[in-house]
């Protein structure tokens, strides 16, 4: 397969209702502002983040443009600070993930490469797939375990 058809979400950060379907205007995961989208809510995966999202619209009832954009810059804040309870594993992706393909070290931090039933591949961040499918990540390292005898190493 040529390519990776799934791209991580990194937040909400707007919304609309465009011939009678929801859409969210989505901010990609290493990608500039300039390149956000307007996605169709059964596109989006991570209903997790859309609940975020329309929580956090609760808060201040306003449509103005402006308030629009201050919720986006804040949005990443609230998501650094949320704690272990906020982060509660939700198993969402179990259904939809066929297994974990890779684990690889990028920059500071892991990233997984899922397969998803349906043959499309994804990446992303360590920290998602352990909330959204942490059995599949826990069968991975069960698969790739490499044991020591005696303590010498092992090189696989």
């Amino acid at each position: 397969m040529k390519g990776a058809d799934i791209y991580t979400v990194d937040r909400i950060v707007g919304d609309r209702k465009k011939k009678g379907v929801k859409q969210y205007l989505v901010k990609w995961e290493g990608y500039p502002d300039s390149e956000n989208t307007w996605e169709d809510e059964k596109n989006i995966f991570s209903k997790e983040l859309i609940k975020e999202y329309e929580e956090s619209r609760k808060g201040s009832k306003s449509s103005s443009s402006q308030m629009g954009k201050k919720r986006a810059s804040t949005g990443k804040t609230n998501r650094k600070h949320l704690t272990s309870k906020d982060r509660a594993i939700t198993n969402e992706w179990d259904g939809l993930v066929d297994r974990v393909v890779s684990v690889e070290k990028n920059r500071a931090t892991l990233v997984v490469w899922l397969l998803f039933k349906d043959g499309k591949k994804g990446r992303f961040p360590v920290s998602q797939v352990h909330i959204r499918c942490p059995l599949h990540l826990l069968e991975y390292y069960e698969d790739n375990l490499v044991f020591c005898e005696d303590g010498k190493g092992s090189t696989k």
